[in-house]
């Protein structure tokens, strides 16, 4: 596994634990995704916007986008 990948597997897994976490902490929801309430349009904007200033996240998704191009290319499995 790259660099790249094992960074973003460990930060998906963190995400992971604090979503379950605050899910049932804040508003007392269970860990059941089955009403998922979609992003509109402007709150998606906002969302990644907020991302994009988020150094640790840009490196991540520009990992994930060398990978995938280097997978097209035939450069890596």
């Amino acid at each position: 596994m790259s660099l790249c990948a094992a960074k973003t597997s460990s930060s998906l897994k963190v995400v992971e634990k604090h979503r379950s976490k605050s899910r049932n902490k804040h508003d007392g929801m269970s860990e059941d995704n089955s009403q998922v309430v979609s992003l509109t349009k402007d709150q998606l904007l906002v969302a990644l916007k907020h991302l994009l200033k988020d150094d640790s996240f840009v490196t991540r998704l520009h990992c994930a986008y060398l990978e995938s191009i280097n997978t097209r290319l035939g450069l890596r499995d």
